[in-house]
């Protein structure tokens, strides 16, 4: 510690410390315009200059202290500084009518010179500076920059997309983006954090829904953003009156650091769209019997979005009549009642979601185990990480992630396999580019060449379905070049004697033939990976959705473990989450064959345990899975259907064939805050509240329990989606009475460990990772399993897995290998994010991605019209040439009813998973007749 003195007050700081940040530890406010806490200072703006008694003021941003010290930051000659600098900076500023005062509030150059008495400027104005209105998000007025570039250091040190910069000389010099394009034509991808930054009306948010207004006019909620599984700390600025989101914000949590992404951020109005359902909804007798109701679920569409919304009413809502609850929910009770009186209980089945709250998924369990009978309910974690949940119970114990995404700041290497973070976790993302900043060596590994590869040492484009042979050649070199952790293997693991023995025959000279990878790079890689100190390994869904993705998962569990790779800071093994709570969800048991907290429906112990506290005797066998429900329903097995917050029309595979499933049943109810694709094959639509318009509590990627909570008043008759739970399970015979959220999430985390200490208060502002063995003191484990695995013996488990070929090859017929997945701008099936104005305005279409070679070769331009056909169906979209695609292979997003990808796709399964095969199936494309 250093002692100095502040405008005569003494101040004990720590070596190193600035000026500037001295000063505000003491509450002594010194202005500045370009630094901000989150930023690095740079000293541009000179407004924080301090007298340190030398010839020339100094700027206290980058001024470190010195022992002894005397500082004066109100002198006259400060003052006159900063009061002449202030003048200059508002002679180009327009006066009347900013958009930063009016709006959001806050410009902080107004600010100070009211502060200043800086009146009308003495200096004369040089207009000629544009506006851009390019962005849908963001106003750029380039006249009211001051120069700053605190919104460059947002986008290029918080976000790191490094999109902004300075184009000019002189006097024109202005900020840019990319090549001095328009922003809207950048490769911006609006996140905001450069307007957040922004402390003047150069960059400026523009109104998603409401007028903006300074936030000291509306009311402050701080919750959780709904969609992906980083669940970022978000805070909406509410119009009570209006009930009425008006802005969003980042807050400071150890998830995301206040940073947000164009979802957080703009996507929250779909809570306003006026296609909510608010008035339950009973099937008139005239719409029988059951089909699809409008063009595109008939499969009739010709792939362009209707104008207007997503839905045409017109064509469904005649086929229902409004209801009371009373009406609806009897109905619901006495048609799953009666179908079970009649046929048993393994007749009915429960979709829960992944977008629900741990509350809601534990009682919609508890539902469909303790009142009907059956452990038939499943949820998104089917169609996401199941094989991968699979792999990890079977080699590690655990299905949990043994590390946070964070985590990577202390790794000396990160193997990113199969994940497009950027687009589908992109604030995680913004860590990963970090890190790689800060000296992490980086690995990504896909077919499809995401943003991430860009920052990465290595980019490993391997063909499609070919990541067992590339990471068993990894494995091979590690061995054969002594990287392996001997210690950690004999010590903490077992069966590595099959594990070596099978890699023996992987040499990345084979290997190379396999997955199109030079043996050179394989060695590399492998060399790269298991030389580092701490390496980590983070997958996405271009592992799992795979009919062999458990095997892909084996591979990366064993590659930690022969590195020594888990149970240390900056190691691990971490399936990022796809949905917001799927981690949740899966956690409360919406599961077929576990209990809450992964316990077996099968063991009698764990049965006896859970029917002592829901009292009602349990089946012992394990339910069906998504797939294997709709397959069910299809052959008559399965009569009835609960579907709750899930669209499995747009989300499941070989939708030709859920078409007909849910067209099959003798009774389908759905729960949602949409009339979804599934919903036109519903007796019964129950109207739900949306996530802003309840409590509760959401599981992120890293274990984190936080908090969602109520921002806005559910329209009409909608009602929360526990207690309508509640009033079905009820009315079918098994009583379920809660006053609140909080009282059932205690009863779910008494029946688990892993939630066992943890309440709503003591999950504090930003949640808690679990396990947690105090979290009142703690955040929890960021790095689990250090001295001992869960497992019998402690130890993990190799699991050596073959390479075997794909179960649908390229054939002449159909030449070309289909990829589906996300874009940034869209989540799932779209039922949100499709309804979200600007989220909309950015993605608005479907569109098929393809090799400018390809597309060369079947005489395509870009945005020509194609159809794509498998063995199952066909769809027409517009084509999108790319080199982000590999040579042989296409990609289609899932979002978009009007070209469902998941027409197209296999429903063969994972045998340890039960995924179906997302990533892989046959196709041809070819010109779409006009």
């Amino acid at each position: 510690m250093i002692e100095i003195r502040i405008d005569g007050r003494a101040v004990q700081v720590a070596e190193g410390t600035t000026i500037w940040e001295a000063a505000r530890q003491a509450g002594i406010d010194i202005p500045a315009l370009c630094h901000d806490p989150k930023l690095a200072p740079v000293g541009v703006c000179r407004m924080c200059v301090v007298d340190v008694g030398e010839r020339t003021l100094a700027a206290s941003c980058v001024r470190v202290c010195e022992d002894g010290m005397e500082v004066k930051t109100g002198s006259p000659e400060v003052v006159g500084h900063r009061t002449v600098l202030t003048e200059l900076l508002m002679s180009d500023q327009e006066i009347e009518g900013d958009p930063r005062e009016t709006g959001v509030g806050g410009n902080e150059l107004f600010a100070l010179a009211r502060d200043l008495g800086v009146g009308t400027p003495r200096f004369p104005k040089t207009p000629g500076r544009p506006c851009d209105d390019s962005s849908p998000v963001i106003a750029v007025d380039h006249q009211a920059c001051i120069l700053c570039d605190r919104c460059i250091r947002a986008c290029d040190d918080i976000q790191n997309n490094e999109v902004i910069g300075r184009s000019g000389k002189g006097y024109t010099t202005r900020i840019a983006f990319d090549l001095d394009q328009p922003m809207g034509e950048s490769t911006c991808v609006s996140c905001g954090e450069c307007a957040a930054a922004c402390p003047t009306g150069a960059l400026v948010d523009k109104a998603v829904g409401l007028a903006l207004r300074p936030a000291r006019e509306l009311e402050a909620v701080d919750s959780v953003c709904p969609y992906c599984g980083v669940g970022c700390a978000i805070r909406y600025h509410v119009d009570r009156e209006r009930n009425q989101v008006v802005f969003a914000e980042g807050r400071e949590s150890p998830g995301n650091h206040a940073r947000l992404c164009v979802k957080g951020r703009y996507g929250w109005d779909y809570t306003h769209h006026p296609q909510r359902l608010q008035v339950p909804l009973i099937r008139r007798e005239g719409a029988y019997p059951k089909g699809p109701l409008s063009r595109d679920v008939r499969g009739e569409g010709d792939g362009r979005r209707k104008p207007g919304g997503l839905v045409d009413y017109d064509e469904v809502l005649p086929a229902f009549r409004e209801a009371s609850w009373d009406e609806a929910l009897d109905l619901v009770a006495s048609r799953l009642g009666a179908i079970r009186a009649e046929v048993g209980p393994d007749a009915l089945a429960g979709f829960g979601s992944a977008k629900c709250s741990n509350e809601e998924a534990y009682l919609f369990q508890k539902m469909v185990r303790a009142c009907w009978g059956t452990n038939n309910v499943d949820h998104c974690t089917r169609l996401c990480h199941a094989s991968s949940v699979a792999a990890l119970l079977e080699g590690i114990g655990s299905g949990a992630v043994t590390t946070t995404y964070g985590d990577i700041a202390n790794a000396g290497a990160a193997l990113l396999a199969g994940t497009n973070t950027t687009a589908n976790h992109p604030v995680a993302a913004s860590f990963f580019k970090e890190a790689r900043k800060r000296g992490t060596r980086l690995i990504v590994v896909d077919p499809r060449r995401a943003d991430i590869a860009d920052h990465a040492d290595f980019y490993c484009r391997i063909k499609p379905g070919t990541d067992v042979a590339f990471y068993n050649a990894m494995m091979h070199v590690i061995l054969e070049e002594g990287l392996a952790d001997r210690d950690f293997i004999s010590r903490r693991t077992e069966n590595f004697d099959s594990l070596e023995k099978l890699v023996a025959s992987y040499p990345p000279e084979q290997a190379a033939k396999i997955c199109g990878v030079s043996a050179g790079t394989i060695r590399d890689v492998a060399r790269c990976f298991g030389g580092a100190a701490s390496a980590v390994i983070y997958w996405g869904m271009g592992i799992s959705q795979h009919v062999y993705g458990t095997d892909n998962a084996r591979c990366l569990i064993a590659l930690a473990l022969l590195t020594g790779n888990v149970g240390k800071p900056g190691s691990g093994l971490h399936p990022l989450r796809g949905q917001n709570n799927v981690q949740g969800a899966s956690d409360a048991g919406l599961i077929p064959m576990v209990f809450p907290d992964y316990q077996s429906v099968e063991d009698p112990a764990i049965r006896e345990k859970f029917e002592h506290a829901w009292g009602r005797a349990l089946p012992p066998e394990r339910g069906l899975t998504v797939v294997e429900i709709t397959k069910g329903a299809l052959e008559g097995r399965i009569r009835g259907m609960y579907v709750l917050g899930e669209n499995p029309f747009l989300s499941d595979p070989n939708v030709n064939k859920v078409r007909r499933a849910l067209a099959n049943l003798d009774f389908l109810v759905v729960q949602d805050i949409f009339l979804t694709e599934s919903a036109e094959f519903a007796d019964v639509i129950l109207p739900a509240s949306a996530y802003l318009e309840k409590e509760g509590t959401y599981t992120n990627t890293d274990r984190r329990v936080q908090i969602g909570r109520p921002a806005l008043r559910s329209p009409g008759e909608a009602r929360l989606d526990w207690e309508i739970v509640c009033e079905v399970s009820s009315r079918m015979g098994y009583p379920m009475a809660y006053d609140s959220a909080s009282e059932i999430f205690d009863e779910f985390a008494s029946l688990t460990g892993a939630y066992q200490t943890l309440r709503y208060d003591n999950l504090g502002a930003t949640g808690k990772l679990w396990p947690n063995p105090d979290p009142e003191h703690d955040d929890g484990p960021v790095v689990l399993f250090d001295d001992r695995f869960p497992t019998p013996n402690g130890k993990a488990r190799f699991v050596p897995a073959e390479w075997t070929a794909a179960r649908e090859l390229p054939d002449d017929d159909y030449p070309f290998v289909l990829n589906t997945g996300r874009v940034l701008e869209h989540w799932h099936t779209g039922s949100m994010t499709r309804r979200a104005k600007v989220l909309d305005a950015i993605s608005p279409e479907a569109f098929v991605g393809i090799h400018p070679a390809d597309g060369e070769g079947l005489g395509l331009s870009d945005g020509d019209r194609v159809r794509v056909t498998s063995a199952r169906g066909s769809v027409v979209l517009r084509a999108q040439l790319t080199d982000r695609e590999c040579r042989g292979a296409v990609f289609i997003p899932f979002h978009f009813r009007e070209a469902a990808a998941n027409l197209l796709t296999l429903d063969e399964l994972d045998p340890e998973g039960k995924i179906p095969e997302f990533k892989f199936c046959a196709v041809r494309v070819e010109r779409a007749e006009p």
